[in-house]
Protein backbone atom coordinates (compact mmCIF):
# COMPACT_ATOMS: atom_id res chain seq x y z
CA UNK A 1 0.00 0.00 0.00
CA UNK A 2 2.91 2.52 1.18
CA UNK A 3 4.44 1.81 -2.57
CA UNK A 4 1.09 2.33 -4.72
CA UNK A 5 0.62 6.08 -2.07
CA UNK A 6 3.86 6.77 -3.09
CA UNK A 7 3.83 5.77 -6.93
CA UNK A 8 0.73 7.84 -7.12
CA UNK A 9 2.22 11.07 -5.43
CA UNK A 10 5.09 10.85 -7.68
CA UNK A 11 2.73 10.30 -10.73
CA UNK A 12 0.85 13.52 -9.11
CA UNK A 13 3.89 15.75 -8.82
CA UNK A 14 5.32 14.49 -12.56
CA UNK A 15 1.46 15.85 -14.23
CA UNK A 16 1.35 18.85 -12.25
CA UNK A 17 4.90 19.49 -13.42
CA UNK A 18 4.32 18.89 -16.61
CA UNK A 19 1.57 20.70 -17.35
CA UNK A 20 3.31 24.16 -15.07
CA UNK A 21 6.03 23.59 -17.65
CA UNK A 22 4.06 23.79 -20.38
CA UNK A 23 4.46 27.36 -21.15
CA UNK A 24 3.64 29.77 -24.43
CA UNK A 25 6.63 30.47 -26.22
CA UNK A 26 8.97 32.85 -25.07
CA UNK A 27 7.26 32.31 -21.51
CA UNK A 28 9.65 31.37 -18.24
CA UNK A 29 9.66 27.81 -17.56
CA UNK A 30 10.43 26.68 -14.12
CA UNK A 31 11.88 23.41 -14.36
CA UNK A 32 12.72 21.51 -11.10
CA UNK A 33 16.15 20.88 -10.28
CA UNK A 34 17.38 17.72 -11.49
CA UNK A 35 15.18 17.41 -14.35
CA UNK A 36 17.40 15.75 -17.53
CA UNK A 37 18.42 18.04 -20.19
CA UNK A 38 16.86 15.51 -22.62
CA UNK A 39 13.25 16.32 -21.09
CA UNK A 40 14.03 19.97 -20.98
CA UNK A 41 14.98 19.75 -24.54
CA UNK A 42 11.21 17.68 -25.02
CA UNK A 43 9.76 20.87 -22.92
CA UNK A 44 11.16 23.52 -25.04
CA UNK A 45 10.69 22.12 -28.34
CA UNK A 46 6.98 21.59 -27.35
CA UNK A 47 6.93 25.27 -26.31
CA UNK A 48 8.46 26.54 -29.58
CA UNK A 49 6.43 24.48 -31.85
CA UNK A 50 3.21 25.57 -30.28
CA UNK A 51 0.78 25.33 -32.96
CA UNK A 52 2.96 23.44 -35.54
CA UNK A 53 2.37 19.94 -36.25
CA UNK A 54 5.84 18.19 -36.45
CA UNK A 55 6.53 14.26 -36.92
CA UNK A 56 7.62 11.93 -34.49
CA UNK A 57 11.04 12.13 -36.34
CA UNK A 58 11.03 16.03 -36.49
CA UNK A 59 10.64 16.18 -32.80
CA UNK A 60 13.17 13.78 -32.26
CA UNK A 61 15.59 15.95 -34.12
CA UNK A 62 14.30 19.24 -32.47
CA UNK A 63 14.97 17.64 -29.20
CA UNK A 64 18.38 16.99 -30.28
CA UNK A 65 19.64 20.31 -31.56
CA UNK A 66 17.94 21.55 -28.32
CA UNK A 67 20.24 19.13 -25.96
CA UNK A 68 23.04 19.98 -28.44
CA UNK A 69 22.23 24.20 -28.03
CA UNK A 70 21.89 23.49 -24.81
CA UNK A 71 25.60 21.42 -23.97
CA UNK A 72 27.77 23.94 -26.05
CA UNK A 73 25.83 27.09 -24.02
CA UNK A 74 26.65 25.66 -20.85
CA UNK A 75 30.86 24.46 -22.20
CA UNK A 76 31.11 27.87 -22.90
CA UNK A 77 33.47 30.65 -21.06
CA UNK A 78 32.03 33.19 -19.25
CA UNK A 79 34.54 35.43 -18.53
CA UNK A 80 35.80 34.94 -22.42
CA UNK A 81 36.17 37.95 -24.23
CA UNK A 82 33.66 36.42 -27.24
CA UNK A 83 31.12 35.36 -24.19
CA UNK A 84 28.30 37.37 -26.17
CA UNK A 85 28.97 36.78 -29.47
CA UNK A 86 29.48 33.04 -28.94
CA UNK A 87 26.29 32.78 -27.20
CA UNK A 88 24.70 34.64 -30.10
CA UNK A 89 26.38 31.75 -32.89
CA UNK A 90 25.31 29.04 -31.00
CA UNK A 91 21.55 30.87 -31.15
CA UNK A 92 21.42 31.55 -34.37
CA UNK A 93 23.01 28.12 -35.34
CA UNK A 94 20.14 26.27 -33.27
CA UNK A 95 17.39 28.87 -34.51
CA UNK A 96 18.76 27.77 -38.54
CA UNK A 97 18.89 23.67 -37.61
CA UNK A 98 15.17 24.23 -36.49
CA UNK A 99 14.16 26.07 -38.81
CA UNK A 100 15.56 23.61 -41.68
CA UNK A 101 13.24 20.39 -39.95
CA UNK A 102 9.88 22.28 -41.15
CA UNK A 103 8.58 21.80 -44.17
CA UNK A 104 6.29 24.66 -45.14
CA UNK A 105 6.61 28.81 -44.66
CA UNK A 106 3.47 29.24 -42.53
CA UNK A 107 5.36 26.93 -39.90
CA UNK A 108 8.39 28.47 -40.38
CA UNK A 109 6.54 32.15 -39.53
CA UNK A 110 5.16 30.57 -36.38
CA UNK A 111 8.64 29.06 -35.06
CA UNK A 112 10.40 32.56 -36.61
CA UNK A 113 8.01 34.39 -34.30
CA UNK A 114 8.30 32.32 -31.07
CA UNK A 115 12.33 32.70 -31.58
CA UNK A 116 11.36 36.26 -31.70
CA UNK A 117 10.00 36.13 -28.55
CA UNK A 118 12.55 34.02 -26.86
CA UNK A 119 14.89 36.76 -27.51
CA UNK A 120 13.30 39.56 -25.41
Amino acid sequence: MRKLLVWLVALALAVSSRSALAQKCGEPMKVPAGTPKEEIAKLLVHQMFQGIKLTDVQEQRAAGVVTTWMTDRASLDRSAMDYRERIKALDAKRDADLRALLTNDADRAKLNACIKKMER
